[in-house]
Order: structure tokens, then C-alpha cells, then sequence
């Protein structure tokens, strides 16, 4: 098992309405926005890409309304089974810190060799959103 955390970003905008966003699946393409990510596909409940030149990848949302943020797991065809979670806390009325926390069932060497484009694309997804809330 690999855990993978982003940095934890602050985002000008109401828990209800970030948990709203991101319950919706199709507003994640924004967040990966990246001349590495290709073949985009979602609903409101899965999304699937591949990584230009490594893999694809699919998720879907479990659970919905969450206290904490967005629940996702491994969906279809992935090199390696993995949830996600997508973290909300409430800094005030206006403002919450959101993180992404990644939990993977890969090998040694899978490991090694995407902890750091991960924990890269995660940055990558939290300050985008925080961008997108600006």
C-alpha cells in the first residue's frame, strides 16, 4: 500500500458548495488540465483518462455526502487497485483546505516509479480548483 497526499490548498468557497462540485465527476477534467492527460471521459459518477504514455485510469464516486469530502475507488481497467479522497475542511464561512489522499495497492516498483508524477497530478488537481474559486 502506497499513500500519496497532495499539499493542502486553500480554496475562497463554502464547503456545500465544493462538495457539490466535486460529487460531480465531469467537473474533474478541469482539475487535471494537462498536456499529459488524454482520451477524457466522464458522467457525473465515473471518469476515465490515460496518462500520455503510461496507463489509463478510471474512477468512480462512492457514497455520496461524504462529512469529509469525495470517496473514489478504482474503476474498470487500472494497472493497480486504489481509493481516493478528495478531503474538505472548513476553514470559515467563505473558505475551506482541500487535499487529496491516495491510497494504492501497488508494488515496490510501481511505487517508486509514480509516487512523484502522482503526488504531482494531486498538487496539480488542488490548485487548479483553488484557481477556479478565486
Amino acid at each position: 500500500m502506497a499513500v500519496i497526499k497532495s499539499d493542502a490548498v486553500t480554496v475562497v468557497a463554502p464547503f456545500e458548495t465544493l462538495r457539490t462540485h466535486l460529487e460531480n465527476l465531469n467537473h474533474y477534467e478541469t482539475l487535471m488540465t494537462s498536456d499529459r492527460i488524454v482520451d477524457w471521459q466522464s458522467t457525473e459518477d465515473t471518469c476515465s483518462f490515460t496518462v500520455q504514455g503510461m496507463t489509463s485510469i478510471g474512477m468512480k464516486r462512492e457514497g455520496t455526502g461524504l462529512d469529509s469530502g469525495i470517496h473514489l475507488v478504482s474503476h474498470g481497467k487500472n494497472p493497480f487497485e486504489f481509493t481516493m479522497d478528495i478531503l474538505i475542511r472548513s476553514v470559515n464561512d467563505e473558505s475551506c483546505e482541500v487535499e487529496v489522499s491516495f491510497d494504492g495497492k501497488m508494488n515496490f516498483m510501481i511505487q517508486t516509479m509514480a509516487s512523484t508524477p502522482l503526488k504531482n497530478l494531486f498538487n496539480m488537481m488542488v490548485n487548479n480548483l483553488a484557481n477556479q474559486f478565486s
